[in-house]
């Protein structure tokens, strides 16, 4: 699964440091509900962490 930033957080410098230290914080966390991150980067000027995809039917979002 691919998370972008909601694009009226693009140019809020806070948003971006918040977005950019998750996957850090994700990485230390272990639980058979959580998500893995696969990757983090930019794709076409927009920041975007990569999860494991989880088939199933609930999805959360912030």
């Amino acid at each position: 699964m691919v998370k972008f930033r909601h694009p009226h957080l693009a140019i809020d410098e806070d948003a971006l440091q918040r977005f950019k230290r998750e996957p850090n914080l994700l990485r230390q966390l272990r639980h058979p509900l959580l998500v893995q991150i696969v990757g983090f980067g930019r794709w076409k000027d927009h920041s975007v962490l990569i999860t494991e995809w989880l088939s199933g039917g609930a999805c959360l979002s912030w």
